[in-house]
């Protein structure tokens, strides 16, 4: 976990906070990454999600992508794999969007995983970049 710790401060994912600036503590833990033995710390944000509005949408999927290729055409893949450090949690979020661990106070200042809202918010600030790119390949 620490070298996990150390690498979000490093990146600028969490910042260090004295205890009193933090509104609530959210236990972390490290899972494996899918089809890897690298693991991702992922914060446990069941307290706060309850108090978060459930907000459905629509994100897409290989269906969308199948009817869109057409025999001939070439595809690229991209690299999201840390996409939520991209996407800063406002500041007046980051109190509710902390941990602790080893007697020292964490916030996110980027989206974190484990919170119900980040693939939504992903999907909402991809869309505009995946419709640029269709309107050049008319896609």
């Amino acid at each position: 976990m620490q070298q996990e710790v150390n690498k979000e401060l490093q990146q600028r994912i969490i910042k260090e906070v004295p205890e009193k600036e933090v509104a609530f503590f959210n236990p972390c833990f490290l899972r494996p990454k899918k089809n890897s033995k690298e693991l991702r710390k992922i914060m446990d944000c069941t307290v706060i999600d309850q108090q978060l509005q459930d907000i459905s949408f629509k994100m897409e999927d290989l269906q969308t992508i199948k009817q869109l290729l057409q025999p001939g055409d070439y595809a690229v893949t991209i690299d999201i794999k840390s996409a939520y450090s991209h996407i800063h949690v406002d500041q007046d979020l980051s109190p509710y969007l902390s941990f602790s661990f080893n007697n020292r106070c964490y916030s996110y200042v980027a989206m974190p995983f484990g919170i119900k809202s980040a693939p939504r918010t992903f999907t909402k600030m991809l869309r505009p970049v995946i419709a640029h790119i269709r309107s050049q390949f008319n896609l």
